[in-house]
């Protein structure tokens, strides 16, 4: 009778043992990751020292993060804004499982102080920054809107 006690408790520990292997991430797997993509910026009219930049953050994770700086070599400077705000916010949610659409309609960027004329397809790189100082970068196109 131990016998077979002994033997059910081993075909169960090595069902467990398989079912854990099996459903654990492959070795070398790569988590997912937060990515940034759609970036263009609206071509600012002839003489203008601002342009708003709107982009696409991805959340791939179970957990909100947030947007709390960005930078391009282009701007002195790059604030956060809300549409119909005229003050820069101190970030911006990217929900879990789901995405932060900038756009002009809501939460973009303002690239303050351009250090040259930005003209129709230029591209312009733009980095953004999370709480945890993550750097995401994309590529923004300069299109007329």
């Amino acid at each position: 009778m131990r016998d077979v006690h002994r033997r059910t408790w081993v075909a169960g520990a090595i069902a467990a043992v398989i079912t854990v292997a099996v459903s654990a991430p492959a070795r070398g797997a790569q988590e997912p990751k937060a990515s940034v993509s759609s970036g263009r910026i609206a071509l600012p009219a002839s003489g203008e020292t601002t342009a708003h930049a709107f982009l696409v953050v991805e959340n791939p994770t179970m957990y909100d993060f947030y947007v709390v700086s960005a930078m391009t070599d282009v701007a002195g400077a790059v604030e956060i804004r809300r549409a119909g705000k005229d003050v820069p916010v101190s970030e911006a949610t990217v929900p879990a499982y789901g995405q932060l659409k900038m756009d002009q309609k809501g939460v973009h960027l303002l690239l303050k102080d351009l250090k040259k004329p930005l003209n129709e397809n230029d591209k312009v790189e733009i980095t953004v920054v999370t709480e945890v100082g993550t750097k995401l970068s994309v590529e923004a196109v300069v299109k007329k809107e």
